[in-house]
């Protein structure tokens, strides 16, 4: 449906330029802007408007850049014209003229962005005002929408769970607690958040595609291990057990073996004697196996003390 078949005349459409050097970082902060001119360019009304909103703008800084609309001002249309002038954010200034039902005009002011996202992509405010002051309504609606534009540059985070008081890091900076709010400028996020005792967690967040993101995070609690590490505690038990064991039964087979070669060889009979008993070789085996034992029962008892 056509601006005329509503009844309603679009008196002023202006589009403002934002130079955003890094939307992810930067606020946006206005440099240029672009009056978009309909069809129906209105009359002296539409001229006071014009000139109404320049001022507001000359007084933020802004210059001025013409951009041509040659479509209903929907938001497709608009984003096109946008993106058609190279700027990435624009201002559209309208009015509803006075009707019988609806006495006093009703004036409007939008920001839009050139590549946005339905329902992120704008900032609008509407107010009715006599037509005598409709000048100063506008021109007070546009530093308002300026002001507030900043504010829809990201995403607002709310960040719940446990423990309360982790810190949240976006890269080097703290940005927050647990819970907490903060904003983060459009742009892919990785935030760290961490506390002494618990597991640090990783949230992606990619601001801009919602004004708000809630999320709840609950860290993991650190356990401190109390038993082995790779086994070694049970190894190190059990070479010192293993050594202490052959170090006592290689002690009893020497103390055996010793006793049984010092019964062995005597001589048979009253002196001077006339006979031997001949050497048990028994006890020497088991010496030489009781020596063997109390060496290998050192050498595990040594590697079981140092192997900590």
């Amino acid at each position: 449906m056509s601006l005329m078949g509503r009844k309603v005349s679009y008196v002023g459409l202006l589009l403002l330029g934002l130079a955003i050097a890094d939307v992810a970082e930067a606020e946006a902060d206005p440099t240029t802007i672009g009056f978009l001119t309909p069809a129906d360019q209105g009359g002296a009304h539409l001229e006071s408007l014009r000139e109404t909103a320049r001022s507001a703008l000359k007084r933020k800084g802004i210059s001025v850049k013409r951009v041509d609309l040659g479509c209903e001002p929907d938001a497709e249309c608009m984003r096109g014209a946008l993106r058609g002038a190279g700027v990435d954010v624009g201002l559209f200034v309208w009015v509803w003229e006075p009707t019988a039902a609806r006495p006093e005009a009703v004036v409007g002011a939008m920001l839009k962005e050139a590549g946005g996202v339905a329902g992120f992509d704008e900032v609008a405010e509407e107010r009715s005002c006599p037509a005598a002051e409709c000048r100063g309504v506008i021109a007070g609606l546009v530093e308002e929408l300026l002001e507030h534009w900043p504010e829809r540059a990201g995403t607002r985070v709310r960040l719940t769970g446990t423990p309360r008081g982790a810190a949240v890091f976006d890269g080097a900076s703290l940005v927050g607690t647990v819970p907490g709010e903060f904003l983060l400028r459009r742009g892919e996020h990785r935030l760290r958040i961490a506390k002494k005792g618990y597991e640090p967690e990783i949230v992606l967040v990619d601001a801009g595609l919602s004004p708000e993101d809630a999320r709840r995070v609950d860290l993991v609690p650190l356990v401190e291990s109390t038993g082995p590490v790779d086994g070694k505690r049970p190894r190190r038990a059990a070479m010192i057990a293993s050594g202490v064991a052959l170090l006592m039964g290689g002690g009893a087979l020497i103390g055996l073996g010793g006793a049984s070669y010092r019964r062995s060889g005597g001589c048979e009979g009253t002196m001077p004697c006339q006979s031997y008993t001949p050497t048990n070789a028994g006890a020497g085996v088991m010496i030489g196996f009781g020596v063997a034992s109390v060496g290998g029962g050192l050498g595990l008892l040594i590697r079981g003390i140092r192997n900590r």
